[in-house]
């Protein structure tokens, strides 16, 4: 079903829900009934759950009639008595997936069900209640009255699945226990997952592994296609100003007192096998004559480019010997999996991971680069990375192929180059200019397959670390301040949070980074014997930082998993938004084309304040639709004095949409669609002295397109006037760039 129009808060959104709902009935059962029997469709119905061989076994309601209802699953099609759906405890497990689709009303009927068959104390019963809070919270109340909980949120142990579903004709064999009951069925399923929604260990790790076009296409997820079948849909062709994407006031002088611009990473699938597939690029330039709106020539070059002195193909990371020789030969380095820069600090580098376990450093040409790079050890395979938002650490989702698990890589950051800009210390704020990375550890995940991760933390760094560069932590005094946080140029996080993503398992799992800055603080803030003993340091395990097998005080830990219906994308708040609520909310996407929006409780809370002492668990608090499989979401340093919207790249309907957030949930304010675009996968907000640029990354196109999403701002003045042919369009096209394959991600930062 197409996603509706924009709806503006979450109190609309319900309503929208409500009024598809079906007409009150009797009773739960035939509320639900009457729903399933509406959707049932031989394409695409809700999903059920039967049994059928003695398994449990995902299906589609494709029909009803007057005798009964049939499903379709690989393998096998039947026809079900109504009478074995029945009116309690069969009915409640044989809906139980298509509930994520269902109405708030439905849903809820769904769960009064479960209340009169006794499974109001089940963990999934539970996790029901919390996504019918996503959609209405005042009904989940109600739910939760009903059965006599109080509201409780799922540990961090693994979520158990839905229950299993109505037997089939012919069915035999035992019940089956939590652990073997799959997930909710849905259109799409990874390739990895079995029939019985299990992540296949084999499958998982070839997947990983794996690298070709069709490999990273079913990783992006859905395109417009996969979701509207035979369907063409005429998008508009954005104005085109400039073919060369050059903006000039007056005229080009050679004297530029002021030059600046963002740069970066591309990665792509290449044409040729031997290409590695990352490209070092610019993204956006300006020079001016002076610092100043119209009284001195300006100009803005606005087009991506590979054709300044600083952009390299490859990336001369991978060219590196020690990135080689950790890789094992140059085809440890091809095709790399993940970038990921802070999304609050300055970030210089970008944290490259290959497949091969590398983990690498790489800037974009002019901020001393260094290089530096470590590995995993042999048969972890990386599939997601993340940056702290100061740049104290990285932090890589990992699948553990030998022992069969999910698991957190922490990656330490020290960085020491471009000295005059960065800070000294490992673990604490800095640009970004990474000398040495040190694998400390792992957090074993309650999920197999991690697919996303975003990073969050008490404290934000939007200024450089200049005015510290030259400070060390040697006196009492300078340790005293930072302990303290005595001012805006001396703080450092004492909480923090990552969440991790599993698309294929429906969950999101928040893990509690307080432990990791905590111990940091202790090392670096308290006494000087601590503070000593920071000074040896080196890759050993006992050497600083400290690995969590000789400090495991500081292993961070799994807080509390959420379950989330195909979750695809994941951002974090940060403090220095328009709201302070911000600091405290991150924002899940689902494939279905909703921004799930979460309080992160007392994850994110200062410690030692009354918020920490709260002790409060992560809750969706709002949800606002946007647009169907978001593969990812920005927000962040360059987005001006909007940096707190979220911009999400939704493949699923070929555009780009932006939500302002606010209470508990937020307002789509615009979309962006381009004639140009076949297929928007990836998307970087950059900036350049006042012209807001978005960079597209169009993966069957094979191209970058970049757009100016505001009228550039010199100093204060509109010099080139409004967007478009008639200065009152939303956006404008500067330029487009062919890449030598077809791009999946981009990462950038400000040159220096």
């Amino acid at each position: 079903m197409r996603i509706p129009p924009p709806v503006r808060n979450l109190a609309l959104m319900t309503a929208f829900l409500a009024a598809s709902s079906p007409l009150p009935a009797e009773s739960p059962a035939d509320t639900v009934r009457a729903w399933l029997v509406g959707q049932a469709r031989s394409d695409a119905g809700p999903p059920v759950m039967v049994r059928m061989g003695g398994e449990t076994v995902a299906a589609r309601l494709i029909a009803t009639n007057d005798q009964g209802v049939r499903v379709r699953a690989p393998g096998f099609e039947t026809t079900i008595p109504w009478s074995a759906c029945g009116d309690g405890e069969a009915l409640y497990r044989f809906a139980a997936p298509a509930m994520d689709q269902a109405p708030a009303a439905v849903h809820a009927a769904h769960l009064r069900l479960g209340i009169a068959a006794g499974r109001a104390g089940d963990r999934s019963f539970a996790e029901g209640v919390v996504a019918l809070k996503i959609k209405d919270a005042a009904a989940a109340e109600a739910i939760l009255a009903e059965s006599g909980k109080a509201p409780a949120p799922p540990s961090g142990k693994p979520a158990e699945t839905t229950a299993a579903g109505v037997t089939a004709p012919a069915a035999n064999g035992a019940e089956p226990s939590d652990a073997d009951r799959p997930s909710p069925a849905s259109p799409f399923r990874d390739r990895y997952v079995t029939g019985a929604g299990k992540v296949d260990r084999n499958a998982f790790t070839a997947e990983c592994l794996a690298a070709d076009l069709p490999a990273i296409h079913r990783r992006l997820g859905p395109d417009f296609e996969a979701f509207n079948k035979g369907i063409r849909r005429d998008d508009p062709e954005i104005h085109l100003r400039h073919e060369n994407g050059e903006y000039v006031w007056k005229e080009k002088g050679k004297s530029a007192v002021d030059w600046t611009g963002m740069a970066g990473q591309v990665f792509y699938v290449p044409f040729k096998p031997d290409n590695p597939g990352v490209d070092r690029m610019r993204f956006c330039w300006s020079f001016h004559e002076n610092h100043g709106p119209a009284q001195f020539w300006h100009v803005y070059q606005l087009k991506p480019t590979m054709e300044e002195w600083y952009c390299k193909s490859p990336d001369p990371g991978v060219q590196q010997a020690a990135w080689i020789e950790a890789a094992g030969g140059k085809a440890g380095l091809l095709r790399p999996v993940a970038t990921a820069r802070s999304r609050v600090a300055w970030s210089n580098c970008g944290i490259m991971v290959f497949r091969s376990g590398v983990i690498g450093a790489s800037g974009y040409g002019n901020n001393d680069d260094q290089y530096p790079c470590t590995r995993l050890p042999p048969g972890k395979i990386p599939t997601a990375v993340a940056v702290t938002p100061n740049n104290e650490f990285a932090l890589v989702t990992v699948w553990d192929a030998a022992a069969g698990k999910g698991q957190l890589a922490v990656v330490a950051l020290e960085a020491r180059a471009l000295a005059h800009h960065s800070w000294y210390y490992a673990g604490l704020p800095n640009v970004g200019t990474y000398t040495r990375l040190k694998v400390l550890g792992f957090v074993d995940l309650p999920v197999a397959a991690p697919s996303a991760v975003a990073a969050g933390c008490d404290v934000a760094w939007w200024k450089w670390t200049t005015d510290i560069s030259k400070e060390r932590l040697d006196t009492q005094e300078a340790r005293d301040r930072w302990a303290k946080g005595a001012d805006e140029n001396h703080r450092a996080a004492s909480a923090g949070y990552a969440v991790v993503l599993s698309r294929s398992e429906n969950q999101a799992v928040f893990v509690d980074l307080k432990p990791l800055f905590q111990y940091v603080r202790t090392m670096y803030f308290t006494t000087p014997e601590r503070f000593d003993k920071t000074k040896d340091e080196g890759p050993a395990p006992g050497q600083w930082p400290f690995a969590f097998e000789k400090a495991p005080e500081a292993r961070p830990k799994v807080a509390q998993v959420l379950p989330v219906p195909r979750p695809t994308a994941v951002a974090a708040g940060f403090a220095g938004g328009r709201s302070r609520e911000y600091a405290s909310r991150c924002f899940i996407a689902t494939m279905d084309g909703r921004l799930i929006v979460c309080d992160t409780g007392s994850l994110n809370a200062p410690a030692g304040s009354k918020d920490e002492a709260a002790q409060q668990p992560v809750v969706p608090v709002g949800a606002v639709p946007v647009g169907r499989n978001p593969t990812c979401i920005y927000n962040g340093r360059h987005g001006g004095h909007a940096r707190d919207d979220l911009v999400l790249c939704c493949r699923g309907d070929r555009e780009v949409v932006w939500v302002t957030p606010s209470g508990k949930g937020g307002t789509v304010t615009r979309r962006l669609r381009d004639k140009r675009l076949t297929d928007p996968a990836w998307i970087e907000v950059t900036d350049t002295r006042g012209a807001m640029v978005l960079t597209v990354a169009d993966f069957k196109g094979a191209k970058l397109v970049n757009y100016l999403t505001s009228p550039i701002d010199s100093w204060g003045q509109k010099l080139f006037g409004g967007l478009g042919p008639d200065g009152k369009a939303d956006f404008e096209c500067t330029g487009v760039m062919d890449v030598p394959g077809h791009p999946f991600l981009l990462s950038s930062a400000e040159v220096n």
